[in-house]
């Protein structure tokens, strides 16, 4: 007897056409649906993920004075490294082949005024050349091409080699409340400055670009910097867009009176090394030779140092999740109901091949076989309609607005190959699982039974 059907399970497909049609579209467009909400995942996915890494200037690993992630806002002094620890710490990673680069981490707050009006500020010192560096990054090109870090005016990187003051970068909501709208770039270099009345009850039009910060030195004293607005940004969300600054990390160490910083962020070569770098990097940190001060080293997806991202990826597995496996388990029950209903009207076929000398397990190969070829050609079928509608919603350029998102986002799916191969083994294994189990509660029945049909 022969051990494989597969020429005479592809004609018997031909029976029952419509049922077989009915159940391959569920197969079909049940795959489709999971390769377009799998698309969603790996496109938001990355955007964040690359956002958060480059655009937010968070790096691969974060690394912090004991509890400085916490605390560096409460004590600045107590958790930030001192000038001494600094140079320790940039010698072992510009000597750590494993780096691309790396950049001090510095904030602070208090209040930026128009000479007016003054509103809270919470400022972010970065180095500009970096800067640069993270925005032409190829994973920013690749993933996140429509983040713009700059909306108006020039570059920090520009900025500082031609101004002989200090250089800011604000949000656009920021510019709006203190009515500085305008950067550096727009105004008359050799025109008089214009002297603003706070008393006037009229709207002026906006005079400079000169903004003023005050707050309190690390010193205990208060500090104050006039500053020209050289570009507007925008941090991406709402919530930080009302305050959010950028300055060049020596303006801010400046500004508070401090050489110390609060810790680095360190890019990788490759992010399969993430682990691996934590290991050996913490080691080398407390070495004998070294000052001994505690660090934290935090991997970059650590809730704690990016939360946006942790609690939004745990939502979208969810409801990835979710969703995918309900699509599953209609496909489930379309071929189970199928299988069914074949097997149930086949159950004097099934009685005549037992008659013969055909075995148990060559009826069952026989109907497994069928469905192989069934839920293979509704698999591909699916995966051209999957990719078909993946280029079809990015071609639409759909613009949404994700709740605390500053602006509205293209929607752009990104389809994920690793993930669909596996979608489509679990679909494959899911149809042959269904129809072995009609076919062999069918297979315990007497011959006699099978052949007359008694138990239709």
């Amino acid at each position: 007897m022969p051990n494989s059907f597969w020429g005479l399970a592809r004609k018997n497909l031909r029976r029952n056409l419509k049922r077989n049609l009915t159940t391959g579209s569920a197969i079909a467009f049940g795959f489709a649906g999971i390769i377009l909400l799998g698309a969603y995942s790996n496109r938001v996915d990355n955007y964040i993920r690359v956002y958060t890494i480059y655009a937010a200037h968070t790096g691969h690993v974060a690394l912090f004075a004991k509890n400085g992630l916490d605390k560096f806002g409460f004590e600045p002094k107590k958790h930030s490294f001192s000038k001494q620890r600094q140079l320790e710490i940039e010698g072992l990673l510009k000597n750590d082949s494993r780096v691309e680069m790396f950049e001090p981490r510095f904030s602070g707050v208090g209040l930026i005024s128009n000479g007016c009006k003054s509103i809270p500020f919470s400022a972010v010192g970065i180095d500009p050349q970096i800067e640069e560096k993270l925005m032409i990054h190829p994973e920013v090109k690749r993933w996140t091409p429509q983040i713009e870090s700059i909306k108006k005016g020039v570059k920090l990187v520009d900025a500082v080699k031609i101004s002989s003051v200090a250089v800011v970068s604000i949000t656009q909501k920021v510019a709006s409340a203190l009515g500085k709208e305008k950067v550096k770039t727009e105004f008359d270099t050799g025109a008089a400055v214009k002297v603003v009345d706070c008393e006037s009850s009229v709207a002026l039009p906006q005079s400079d670009a000169s903004v003023q910060f005050l707050g309190n030195s690390w010193q205990g004293g208060m500090a104050a910097l006039d500053a020209d607005v050289v570009s507007i940004f925008s941090t991406g969300f709402d919530e930080t867009d009302f305050s959010a600054i950028r300055m060049p990390l020596s303006v801010l160490q400046s500004f508070y009176d401090t050489e110390r910083v609060a810790g680095y962020s360190v890019w990788l070569k490759e992010a399969s090394q993430l682990k691996s770098f934590i290991q050996t990097f913490s080691a080398a940190l407390n070495g004998p030779s070294l000052a001994p001060e505690p660090i934290d080293l935090i991997p970059w997806y650590d809730e704690s140092l990016s939360p946006y991202y942790a609690g939004t990826i745990q939502f979208l597995n969810a409801m990835v999740g979710f969703v995918s496996s309900v699509l599953a388990l209609v496909v489930l029950f379309s071929v189970l109901n199928s299988t069914t209903l074949t097997v149930l009207e086949r159950t004097s076929e099934i009685g005549m091949y037992r008659s013969i000398g055909f075995r148990k397990r060559q009826i069952q190969t026989l109907f497994i076989q069928e469905s192989i070829w069934l839920s293979g050609f509704s698999l591909g079928i699916g995966l051209i309609s999957g990719f078909v509608f993946v280029e079809m919603i990015n071609r639409m350029k759909i613009v949404y607005h994700p709740p605390g998102a500053s602006g509205g986002l293209q929607l752009v799916l990104v389809a994920n190959v690793s993930a669909i191969f596996v979608w489509a083994v679990v679909l494959l294994l899911l149809t042959i699982w269904s129809t072995r189990f009609s076919v062999v509660n069918k297979l315990k029945w007497q011959i006699s039974d099978l052949l007359g049909g008694s138990g239709r």
